[in-house]
């Protein structure tokens, strides 16, 4: 599958478990390239690299993937355990194009060229909490190309003595025993990651609630609206409006799936008002994730 120009397509919960045979420009366990969204998918299916007088872009994930300023490409708690034949691919995405794509909370276990990125090409680009422990020749990325203002940070790999250090700036080397003993897991992004007593390195957990929104003001009147997402469970959802860092009023809405939510009635806006939402536990009261301002 191919996302070409459509920055809008969003590919998520895909498992694939069949071998893929890279001879065209670009493959892809789950997508040859990518203008959109992937996120929450895996592959396990080996990749077959055919190298027929061109040059094929391969990736676990995404064989390629661009963006533009306005709408970025974005990889995000995706893993490949599979290995690659043949020479070259990429855990997850083998070739960044013209830049704006991210790629967050992602690893690679398999035995591929580069353990998550092949080249990252452009502006825009953010590789952020990410790992390998698959046997590759380059442990994260391998080629950084026009690409000055690149993120790249908390990413990490097993050290071993045959990587060319002089290709792994801004990644760090980490023991065997410290992708065991839960030192990376407290390096990766809370909330996304998890590790299990046998566990020998940090696997990618239930992903955690969130919830965002904006207040559309009318005059004296403002309706608030709050998308929550990964919900499992019933919930409360808390509209509340401050004045002075007091609260002046609250609504309380009654959720027990994904969505958009909104107060049954308008709050009585002023200048200086400013609105939260909080999303707790319909039986425990305890937060399920941060509090979210809601931006007018």
């Amino acid at each position: 599958m191919n996302s070409y120009g459509d920055y809008t397509i969003e590919l998520s919960n895909l498992k694939n478990t069949g071998s893929v045979t890279a001879s065209g420009n670009y493959a892809g366990g789950i997508a040859g390239y990518l203008a959109g969204t992937v996120k929450d998918c895996s592959n396990w299916g080996f990749i077959h690299m055919y190298n027929h007088n061109n040059y094929t872009y391969a990736g676990g994930i995404v064989g390629a993937a661009s963006g533009t300023a306005e709408q970025r490409a974005v990889i995000s708690r995706c893993f490949n355990e599979a290995s690659f034949t043949g020479s070259g691919g990429s855990g997850i995405v083998d070739y960044i194009y013209n830049g704006y794509v991210t790629v967050k909370n992602c690893y690679n276990t398999g035995s591929v060229t580069n353990g998550i990125v092949g080249i990252a090409k452009g502006a825009g680009i953010s590789i952020t909490y990410c790992h390998n422990v698959g046997i590759t020749t380059k442990p994260i990325i391998d080629s950084i190309i026009n690409a000055d203002d690149i993120e790249m940070k908390n990413c990490y790999y097993v050290e071993t003595s045959h990587y060319d250090t002089d290709r792994v700036e801004m990644t760090d080397a980490k023991l065997s025993e410290e992708f065991a003993d839960g030192t990376v897991l407290a390096l990766l992004d809370s909330g996304h990651w998890t590790q299990g007593e046998d566990d020998e390195y940090p696997v990618l957990g239930d992903p955690p609630v969130s919830i965002s929104g904006k207040v559309t003001v009318t005059g004296t009147s403002a309706t608030a609206s709050v998308t929550v997402k990964e919900l499992s469970g019933k919930a409360i959802l808390i509209v509340a409006q401050y004045s002075g860092g007091q609260m002046r009023a609250a609504q309380t809405v009654s959720v027990t799936a994904d969505g958009t939510f909104a107060p049954a009635n308008p709050f009585t806006h002023a200048d200086g008002c400013i609105y939260k939402a909080f999303l707790l536990d319909a039986d425990t009261y305890a937060p399920l994730c941060a509090a979210a301002p809601l931006s007018a």
